[in-house]
């Protein structure tokens, strides 16, 4: 058994990249596979943003994408529960169609997906996100994706890859 799981553990790093996204209270970890790449990252006075696409694409044009946010300063408790009902409003008044459900929600975080299909202006998609409250604000970890409709078994991998990001403390170095 021993053999097995250094087999497995081998075959995880080289399958999978680990990805780290911090600011100075807490880093959050998820796994994306070997095919993503960064495709954009950038910051302003609201938002941090991070965009990972499939090599070779670019973010002007993904069929796959997985965005990572953080809002520093939206930590009060209403925050949560606006961000996603923003979120949904925005989208039905634009697309009065859109599948918008809520699949798992707690006092710290949500789990939520939407798909649109044949509305103006949208390009069909279905996305699937997790929202966490951290120490200093709101993170959002979304994937996105072009390609439709999504299968079971992807949509089941994405949750799962989702349900695993998690927060950390960063680790402090000492001189």
């Amino acid at each position: 058994m021993g053999k097995l799981m250094v087999v497995f553990i081998l075959v995880s790093i080289l399958m999978f990249s680990f990805v780290v996204f911090a600011n100075a209270e807490e880093d959050l970890i998820f796994m994306l596979g070997k095919n993503w790449e960064l495709g954009y990252q950038g910051q302003d006075t609201r938002q941090m943003l991070k965009e990972f696409v499939i090599k070779g694409e670019k973010v002007e044009n993904w069929s796959e994408l997985v965005s990572l946010q953080q809002f520093p300063g939206l930590i009060q408790d209403p925050a949560l529960d606006v961000f996603v009902e923003t979120t949904e409003k925005m989208l039905k008044k634009n697309c009065p169609d859109v599948l918008f459900k809520i699949i798992n929600k707690s006092k710290d975080e949500v789990l939520y997906e939407w798909h649109t299909s044949s509305c103006p202006g949208i390009e069909d998609q279905h996305e699937l996100i997790r929202v966490m409250r951290g120490k200093e604000g709101l993170w959002a970890l979304h994937y996105v994706t072009k390609k439709l409709p999504l299968s079971d078994a992807q949509r089941q991998e994405w949750l799962n890859i989702l349900k695993t990001a998690h927060l950390t403390q960063p680790h402090s170095q000492k001189i």
